[in-house]
């Protein structure tokens, strides 16, 4: 019998990264096959025609997204499902958004403990949940070339028992809640 797959709609190149390295692996152990779809640069109907033959197929799929408030306090996780809903229709259940608070650097700040954030030289913060591009910058130690190097360095001792239980990221504790549990 063919095993029930796992298709994650993805935004962006750190999104992926993020995945690959800590969700994918947790799905895989469940004995799903997942594939990563980067979805940003894809027409709307592109993306419709894929969701509609992921289900035909009878896989399954989770379809991320920021909140990306930028600034507007008024945005809350059900307008940015409904703003996704608009875009692709029916394809995407709502149930099968996940929306990341605030933007994924939350999730990668998340994971790191609190020794490794001493070794870092970050500081201590018990809530990731407002974490934007521009704040996760401008954390990152001098001696990294890049964001992406910094992202990578942080990957590689991510602890994500450490990320739902003692640092405050509620997009990702429900994800884990609903998704991993």
């Amino acid at each position: 019998m063919k095993p029930k797959g796992l298709f994650a709609f993805l935004e962006g190149p750190d999104d992926e990264r993020f995945f690959n390295a800590i969700l994918k692996p947790l799905f895989e152990a469940e004995g799903k096959f997942v594939k990563p779809v980067m979805y940003a640069g894809m027409i709307p109907s592109q993306v419709q025609a894929l969701l509609k033959t992921v289900k035909a197929e009878h896989h399954t799929y989770l379809f991320f997204c920021d909140l990306d408030t930028q600034g507007d306090s008024s945005l809350c996780i059900t307008k940015r499902k409904e703003k996704i809903s608009e875009r692709y229709g029916k394809h995407v259940e709502m149930a099968r958004m996940v929306v990341v608070r605030e933007e994924i650097e939350g999730w990668y700040l998340a994971g790191i403990t609190s020794a490794n954030k001493q070794k870092l030289k970050l500081p201590q913060f018990t809530s990731t949940d407002h974490i934007t591009k521009e704040a996760f910058a401008s954390m990152i130690p001098k001696h990294f070339t890049s964001s992406n190097d910094f992202m990578v360095e942080v990957l590689k001792e991510y602890s994500l028992s450490y990320a739902v239980s003692e640092v405050t990221n509620t997009s990702l504790r429900y994800f884990f809640q609903k998704f991993l549990q």
